[in-house]
């Protein structure tokens, strides 16, 4: 739920539940021959997906998200969330789940801007995941605003501690900047990414997105590495984020022109 209560969010111009999508996992990866992952499957879940998330993987995503609010840097709530709680405010409206595919069905070559796919033609069956070995990464999307303004949807992302250093938050927002439009929201506002998230910024940089302001002192962030008689925490300023999701489409395409 959003700091507004509950907001309606924009109306889809298609009522078939958003597809499953799946996307070429880094080179850097792709080249590891002790890694038999092959790509990953994004899946909404959701109204506007393919159904709920199985409750395995709800406590799953519960115990990692409280695990990043226990670590104080990304988000800004200080406590821990009860499973009503992450219900309301992670699985309220949409979620992405990305789930690491170990082989690809023939004829299927996934690509970084990501193919549609169903779950039957990628052979996976929700219900019956070890969720733990299969869980990329995952992100809500929402409506920033209410009424006038439901239109700039927001987004939170988490990648599990295990799985850092994949590339994983670069592939969940170039999912994000087909889902976001695709559900019918014009563009995103993010409200508050801090400046000790280097990693965050430098993907929504590198996808078109613009810091449009930033906010000093914001967030009261613990500090990483910091050791026991140090200052544990400090005050990181925070920056906004807007990206125009039809404005952002067109510079792409502008840009594969020029280098066809």
């Amino acid at each position: 739920m959003s700091a507004y209560g509950r907001v309606a969010p924009p109306k889809r111009t298609s009522a078939t539940p958003l597809s499953p999508r799946v996307y070429a996992l880094p080179e850097r990866v792709r080249k590891d021959p002790s890694d038999p992952r092959e790509a990953v499957l994004c899946v909404p879940f959701g109204e506007a997906g393919q159904g709920q998330l199985p409750e395995e993987g709800v406590k799953l995503l519960r115990g990692i998200f409280n695990t990043e609010l226990e670590r104080g840097l990304t988000y800004p709530q200080e406590e821990i969330m009860s499973d009503d709680a992450f219900a309301s405010y992670f699985l309220g409206y949409d979620l992405i789940v990305g789930i690491f595919l170990p082989s690809l069905p023939a004829g299927i070559k996934p690509t970084e801007a990501g193919t549609d796919i169903s779950l039957s033609d990628a052979n996976v069956d929700v219900t019956s995941l070890d969720w733990k070995k299969s869980l990329a990464c995952f992100y809500y999307v929402k409506p920033n605003y209410p009424g006038r303004s439901s239109h700039l949807c927001n987004a939170g992302f988490v990648v599990p501690d295990w799985n850092r250093g994949l590339g994983l938050g670069g592939l969940a927002g170039r999912s994000f900047t087909h889902y976001g439009p695709t559900l019918g929201y014009a563009g995103s506002v993010f409200n508050l990414v801090y400046a000790n998230n280097v990693a965050s910024l430098a993907i929504w940089q590198r996808l078109g997105f613009t810091q449009v302001g930033k906010i000093p002192n914001a967030g009261r962030l613990r500090i990483a590495g910091a050791k026991e008689g140090e200052p544990q925490e400090a005050f990181y300023d925070a920056w906004i984020i807007h990206c125009n999701f039809a404005e952002r489409q067109a510079k792409e395409e502008a840009a594969k022109k020029e280098v066809a």
